[in-house]
């Protein structure tokens, strides 16, 4: 456990955060297109 607490108290930067805010918007707009993907998908194969 001594590990895990040693790694809680890293700081990020400030140009660390802002990657990490990027990253995880880039994420959140794949999933959601992923997730629109599937939805049309799922429709075209029930409207036929």
């Amino acid at each position: 456990m001594d590990g895990q607490k040693h790694l809680d108290q890293i700081e990020l930067t400030e140009i660390q955060k802002k990657a990490q805010r990027h990253r995880a918007k880039g994420l959140a707009i794949a999933l959601f297109l992923f997730v629109l993907l599937v939805y049309a998908a799922t429709m075209a194969h029930v409207g036929s």
